[in-house]
């Protein structure tokens, strides 16, 4: 039985290593803009798409470098991230571009913006590089974006800057998972 949960636990670390990593545009931010005409609007991700729902207990890992101040031998790390309960986003003029914002996670200060020098930052985003959090109530969208204060001369002269979310199993979900295939494993030696 050991063996069998160990071997789940280990599969369940394996999945987690080979969670999708979904790229990101460092030049597209949920946060304001001011007057960078050059900065993008980022792609809300669907959790439910990726089987995650509310409760559920989530990494989220920053992967790759971006570059910043257009200049690519300036690379940087550095991802936040806001859950929401709707993909849409507001203009780049706006504090609070995500009217569902879900406060979720470590609180993360950010920079004012390069262009007048207005406050960005939202009290429902979190500090994304390294994170493991539930996903909170209402929950069906996760947006991330680089930090800077000013996105448009972003880039991604590597090609790999993006996140990487997975599912983290619950000790109870593997015991359950680990019990069946042990009923399982036990029935097949019954019947040879």
């Amino acid at each position: 039985m050991h063996r069998i949960l160990a071997a789940f636990v280990s599969l369940g670390l394996a999945a987690a290593a080979n969670a999708e990593v979904i790229l990101i545009d460092p030049r597209a931010t949920y946060l304001r803009t001011s007057q960078d005409s050059l900065a993008l609007t980022p792609v809300a991700i669907s959790l439910e798409a990726r089987g995650i729902r509310p409760g559920d207990l989530v990494r989220i890992e920053e992967v790759g470098t971006y570059a910043y101040s257009g200049n690519p031998n300036l690379l940087a790390t550095d991802l936040i991230g806001v859950f929401s309960f709707s993909n849409t986003v507001l203009s780049g003029t706006n504090a609070r571009r995500i009217s569902g914002a879900i406060d979720a996670g470590v609180d993360r200060v950010t920079p004012r913006t390069f262009f007048g020098n207005m406050l960005t930052d939202i009290p429902e985003d979190f500090d994304a590089r390294n994170a493991e959090l539930r996903v909170p109530e209402g929950a069906r969208y996760l947006f991330v974006s680089s930090v800077d204060s000013l996105f448009g001369d972003n880039s991604t002269p590597h090609h790999d800057y993006g996140v990487r979310i997975s599912r983290v199993p619950t000790p109870g979900s593997s015991v359950l998972a680990a019990t069946g295939m042990g009923l399982m494993a036990a029935r097949r030696r019954r019947r040879a």
